[in-house]
């Protein structure tokens, strides 16, 4: 197999309700659509889709690194009996951004699963779920914050997901605990602060909450992440590591103790390849892995919930910010039941690529 063509197009979607990341608000978030065509006339497509000031990357960073891959990958060939996840390991020899390699490697995977007529769960494992749990979003608390759980629970979410640190501390304390006992045996909390607490915001507010059973995990707690260690030794509270979990994994070598979860943002992080190595380091210390979207459309989430269905155990995933996806570049959503993604579903659907939203739109 060898990739004879290779177009990208510019798409952007719009959110239903805007986000806040940094101090920035995003109503929309840009997109470069990749599609390359094999010497067979095969077609695939990949999302390239940074999601701006949460990581280094920025659309225009993007855009020049995306121009790089057409003389790249014009012509790149591969045995089709290859494992397909050696096919994309090779591709870091390109050193691409972390959002152009997913969009790249997820294309190829695509392209490969549309040769050997499989889905890309084969690709993941030997074994998958056909169901793919989703934790629920909340990005802030407030006076709507139980009217939401209260849907989330109707609609069979097991997780929430809330996001901290972005309103007074003593306000978000006192919200939370109410939530957390109305909602005991209901739900589980999952806590993420994004990195905004000092050591001793976070011991302060710990200490409130060290009593609750409804805790799943703590995510990023601190400003100076490496002080998760000490903090660890002063609660049995679980913590998890997003942002910084590749630093942490570097320095810490094996040693895992102070964690309990990783998140993974495969976009992000560097790509599929990047992330299955994250995996197999997560799974030898028996840790927790929660694979996460950033505001993806559903061509870019589809191989995350693929991912999610071979390589995790059934927990809830970090899937709910496509909830908050106003225009999508498939013909049709995605649809959330009883809290779960079905498989089956998503690869029928991750397949029908509305062209006709790429009309008139830049092709590079």
């Amino acid at each position: 197999m060898h990739i004879k063509k290779i177009k990208y197009y510019n798409f952007e979607s719009l959110f239903e309700v805007p986000i806040h990341i940094k101090g920035h608000t995003l109503n929309t978030k840009k997109s470069i659509i990749i599609s390359i065509e094999d010497e067979l006339g095969n077609i695939a497509c990949g999302d390239i889709s940074p999601l701006p000031f949460y990581s280094t990357e920025s659309f225009e960073s993007v855009c020049e690194n995306t121009g790089d891959l057409y003389g790249k990958i014009i012509g790149f060939a591969t045995d089709i009996s290859t494992d397909p996840i050696d096919v994309i390991s090779s591709l870091k020899n390109f050193a691409f951004s972390s959002s152009v390699m997913f969009g790249l490697e997820t294309a190829l995977l695509n392209l490969i699963a549309s040769r050997k007529k499989v889905n890309l769960y084969d690709f993941f494992g030997k074994e998958h779920y056909r169901y793919v749990k989703i934790a629920g979003l909340l990005t802030d608390l407030n006076s709507n914050s139980h009217k939401e759980i209260s849907r989330m629970v109707n609609d069979g979410h097991k997780s929430v997901k809330i996001k901290l640190g972005r309103a007074d501390i003593d306000f978000e304390l006192k919200t939370l605990l109410m939530l957390l006992g109305f909602f005991h045996n209901k739900i589980l909390f999952r806590l993420d602060v994004n990195g905004l607490w000092s050591f001793d915001e976070a011991v302060y507010f710990l200490n409130a909450i060290k009593s609750s059973d409804s805790i799943e995990f703590v995510e990023e707690p601190l400003l100076d992440y490496m002080e998760i260690n000490r903090l660890h030794e002063l609660f049995s509270i679980p913590f998890a590591l997003d942002e910084n979990l590749q630093n942490y994994l570097l320095l810490s070598g094996s040693t895992l103790n102070s964690i309990s979860a990783g998140v993974i943002k495969p976009s992000v992080i560097g790509g599929i390849s990047e992330s299955l190595r994250l995996i197999s380091l997560l799974n030898q210390n028996s840790k927790k892995i929660v694979i996460s979207d950033s505001y993806s459309n559903g061509l870019g989430l589809a191989p995350l919930i693929n991912l999610a269905s071979a390589c995790c155990e059934s927990i809830p995933m970090g899937f709910d910010t496509y909830s908050n996806m106003k225009t999508d570049v498939l013909k049709k959503k995605f649809k959330v039941k009883n809290g779960k993604f079905d498989l089956r579903n998503i690869c029928k659907y991750s397949k029908r690529i509305n062209t006709a939203k790429f009309e008139g739109l830049t092709a590079f």
